[in-house]
């Protein structure tokens, strides 16, 4: 045995500057490789961030425009009247007028034609 145990001890001996090389080149390459896709991903969300940010700007104004708009529209007498009348609502100078027959729609008669509702209309 100890003929077998010397030829391993020389084999190993021999062995293991290659396979120091070996491992130290391989983990050169893993680190360099590592090194490269963090690069890669560090790029991608720097440019993420940019468009992600240009966004913000782009929908921030759009907020204070249309903040502004709000803010012209409900001071304007003549739109918050718009808005009320669409809402059913009659300024104080105007005279509510309740139609007799709610079958006929309003301009509907005026050609002698009749509504468009089930029931005909008149």
């Amino acid at each position: 045995m100890t003929a077998a145990w010397s030829k391993a001890r020389a084999w190993l001996a021999a062995a293991t500057p290659v396979a120091v090389a070996v491992f130290a080149t391989l983990g050169i390459l893993q680190t360099v490789f590592l090194g490269g896709q963090m690069m890669l991903r560090d790029r991608g969300w720097r440019a993420e961030a940019q468009r992600t940010a240009s966004r913000v700007q782009v929908l921030t104004r759009r907020d204070a425009n249309l903040s502004e708009r709000q803010r012209r529209a409900a001071t304007d007498p003549a739109y918050v009247g718009s808005l009320a009348r669409r809402l059913g609502f009659v300024s104080q100078i105007e005279r509510v007028i309740v139609p007799l027959n709610p079958e006929v729609r309003p301009g509907a008669d005026q050609a002698g034609e009749p509504s468009a509702r089930p029931g005909g209309g008149r």
